[in-house]
């Protein structure tokens, strides 16, 4: 693993007025650690207070050849809960749901840690069967200041 260099690069634009959000982004993976191959990838979100919606485009470079995808997302979310219907076309096929909670663990005035707990079923065209999938999560954020 020491010689893993995921080279991902990302530029993202994001934009908050009041209630609404807009994220633009373009993204390019490449995977040289050979755990994936290379990605190229234009994504724009939109969101108004609870409500949000996704789209991405983009090509996957893999050994049989370049396959291109599009992948679009709404999520409503209210005080840590959300559910995620998403859905991926063109040359990749298939939807999923996912419904989770996420929280920050508060002691005094302190934020422990962050923690999440997600469901996720998707479809046979996904990964070549119907699967559910619990995930917990754990993570701790924090400010270096140089």
């Amino acid at each position: 693993m020491d010689n893993m260099d995921p080279g991902i690069r990302l530029a993202k634009l994001r934009l908050c007025l009041d209630d609404r959000r807009r994220q633009e982004g373009r993204g390019y993976d490449d995977a040289n650690d050979d755990a994936d191959d290379d990605y190229t990838e234009i994504n724009l979100s939109a969101g108004w207070k609870w409500f949000s919606v996704a789209y991405a485009n983009g090509e996957y470079d893999d050994p049989g050849g370049v396959q291109d995808y599009d992948f679009y997302s709404i999520t409503a979310e209210y005080e840590g809960l959300y559910a995620t219907f998403g859905s991926f076309g063109d040359d990749f096929d298939g939807d999923y749901y996912e419904f989770g909670y996420g929280s920050t663990l508060t002691v005094g005035d302190e934020d422990l840690f962050d923690y999440s707990i997600v469901f996720i079923d998707s479809d046979a065209e996904l990964g070549g069967a119907s699967e559910n999938r619990l995930v917990f999560g754990v993570t701790k954020s924090f400010d270096i200041n140089l």
